[in-house]
């Protein structure tokens, strides 16, 4: 059966995964387990601790370290200077001065968001200096791509409108966002290898308005939370049990997704399973393609 470039399904492409949990429920920490199913994983980093996190993992399992490539680029601290001077406005003026200031503040400073762009369109890893060229040509059968975490692209995003005013408008709420929002259905839909985005847990109004709240990622403003998981194959919760740590297809109360796992709340934290289906998926589109 011939299949042409029109109507072929994309199962060359890897899975699209969003892991959610607390701090300390093992995100980071099970990044290795990608380069232990045998990719090759580049990280952009937007937390100060997750390199920690997956280099103790990799010691731990006794994986290869030279399989990792690492970028990190966090939101960017604020120094002392202007965080006196926003103390000083905040001290003098009143709310509604505060919020009738316009522009941003120091916005020139805060550049981080584009730099995480620039990084995927171009990613050099730290370690070594190589450049591996834009991320969305990596081969799905070689390769992962993680950013860790949400959080860290979220104050980015939010900084890069408003910069140091203390207040945001409702407007410059909805650039932020709409920012966000782009970006995260770029890595999902332009990424063709594996794709991982770590966030945390924020209770929102669930929009259906049947359940009264709901746990999702956590992003900026209450609309975008509910949104993001649609650009996901797969959204699961990393959660902590005494000295356990496990995944989860089925907490309730939280808005989670599954295509290839199981339906589980005692999952082992590891995307072995999910590189092992989609290999198992390309070797029979190979094999269809042949027949």
């Amino acid at each position: 059966m011939e299949t042409t470039q029109a109507n072929a399904p994309h199962l060359d492409e890897g899975s699209t995964i969003l892991l959610i949990g607390g701090p300390g429920s093992g995100k980071s920490y099970s990044l290795s387990t990608i380069i232990e199913a045998g990719l090759k994983l580049a990280v952009v980093g937007t937390e100060r601790s997750y390199l920690e996190s997956v280099m103790q993992s990799i010691t731990d399992r006794k994986l290869d370290q030279s399989k990792l490539y690492y970028h990190h680029i966090y939101p960017g601290a604020t120094p002392w200077p202007l965080l006196i001077e926003m103390a000083d406005n905040i001290n003098k003026l009143s709310f509604a001065a505060l919020s009738s200031m316009k522009g941003g503040f120091n916005k020139e400073k805060y550049t981080q968001f584009r730099e995480v762009i620039q990084t995927l369109y171009n990613f050099q890893d730290e370690r070594t200096g190589k450049l591996l060229g834009p991320v969305d040509q990596l081969d799905p059968s070689e390769w992962a791509v993680a950013i860790d975490s949400l959080t860290g692209l979220s104050m980015m995003s939010m900084l890069a409108v408003v910069g140091t005013r203390p207040t945001a408008a409702e407007g410059e709420w909805g650039v932020a966002m709409n920012q966000l929002e782009q970006f995260g259905n770029a890595c999902t839909s332009n990424i063709k290898c594996f794709f991982v985005m770590t966030g945390h847990i924020e209770r929102e109004s669930d929009p259906t308005g049947l359940s009264g709240t709901q746990m999702y990622v956590s992003t900026l403003g209450r609309k975008l939370s509910p949104k993001w998981g649609r650009f996901y194959s797969e959204v699961i919760h990393a959660y902590r049990e005494g000295d356990k740590y496990y995944w989860s297809t089925a907490t309730p109360m939280f808005d989670l997704k599954k295509r290839f796992l199981p339906l589980s709340d005692k999952i082992t934290p590891s995307f072995a399973p999910l590189i092992e289906a989609w290999r198992k998926r390309r070797s029979q589109q190979k094999k269809e393609a042949a027949e």
